[in-house]
């Protein structure tokens, strides 16, 4: 064997090998919330409550809902939702007619990384325009992060 051919046996030996190990990359995902995100509400809701891929550290993971002048309107601290280890609520002010931001940041108890974001709703009013911004788990692991999956996926080709 030539030496090039014995690194490439070498380089996708080593990408099979190191990929499976690779569990980091599974973070607690947002999955929905109530009310949703972008909606526009009649009437106020009493709590705002977000549902992840998996469970989550408790002491380590917030909600906070945000009116237009950047106040908090949340009337207790975040809970976790009865029988779901994956959920968790922030009961609410009674909110008047604006635009309300959620804001929320967890870790997972299965793999420890840290995931924040946030979306609008509205109440009496449009929140159409306000998009959700959903969380990035590379943004949470930096370039180096980044860097290290696009290495990963280019050792498949």
């Amino acid at each position: 064997m030539t030496w090039l051919l014995r690194l490439v046996v070498v380089v996708a030996v080593a990408a099979l090998v190191g990929l499976p190990a690779r569990p980091a990359t599974a973070h607690a995902s947002f999955v929905a919330a109530s009310p949703a995100a972008g909606s526009s509400l009649p009437q106020a809701p009493g709590s705002v409550v977000l549902r992840f891929t998996e469970p989550l550290e408790r002491a380590l993971s917030s909600v906070d809902v945000l009116d237009s002048a950047d106040q908090s309107v949340a009337a207790g601290p975040t809970r976790p939702v009865e029988g779901d280890p994956n959920g968790m609520r922030r009961p609410l002010e009674l909110l008047t007619p604006d635009v309300y931001t959620v804001r929320w940041t967890t870790v997972s108890t299965l793999d420890g990384h840290s995931l924040h974001g946030s979306y609008t709703f509205g109440v009496g009013t449009s929140a159409a325009k306000n998009e959700q911004v959903a969380a990035n788990p590379a943004a949470s692991e930096g370039w180096l992060g980044l860097v290290g999956r696009w290495v990963a996926l280019v050792g498949l080709v």
